[in-house]
């Protein structure tokens, strides 16, 4: 009766819906960001790196040649919080999303569209950021992702 609905709605552990699961079901590009934001966050979180390394100062890229910082600034949404879940949700929502079904811009499909977008706007951002002395674009790239996801699909709600 509604013992076995409300079970079969729910679950049993090892029933094959764990985070392993949730984690590979994600298209490669939102798995890698998704992981390596988390990766980042816990790094800093814990003090076994310093937010220092990974913020987007030019200086020390030109100067230092320290080239990982064209990278590291997206994947570092700040320490643990409310708004930390919330860009992750979002990252994964939205990037998923999109990465399954982006325009076609003739690089190749899917997946490599969608990392030659992430490839500009990360390159934008950067030249924004320096301008604009912001050392996290994080959250400036997540949100692009959101507006292009939102303009492709224009009739669908957000969550």
């Amino acid at each position: 009766g509604l013992e076995r609905t409300v079970m079969a709605r729910i679950g049993r552990v090892g029933d094959g819906n764990g985070p392993r699961e949730w984690l590979e079901s994600l298209p490669p590009i939102t798995r890698t960001w998704f992981l390596a934001s988390l990766l980042t966050t816990c790094l800093v979180s814990f003090g076994i790196l310093s937010p220092f390394r990974v913020l987007w100062i030019w200086p020390m890229v030109w100067e230092k040649f320290e080239l990982w910082r064209l990278v590291t600034p997206f994947a570092f949404f700040g320490g643990f919080s409310f708004p930390f879940l919330i860009n992750m949700y979002l990252l994964v929502q939205y990037s998923r999303n999109y990465e399954v079904s982006p325009y076609n811009t003739g690089g190749g499909g899917g997946t490599a569209d969608y990392a030659w977008m992430l490839v500009l706007g990360m390159g934008l951002l950067l030249v924004m950021s320096t301008l604009m002395g912001v050392p996290a674009p994080s959250q400036g790239l997540t949100y692009m992702v959101l507006y292009v996801w939102s303009r492709r699909n224009p009739t669908a709600g957000t969550v």
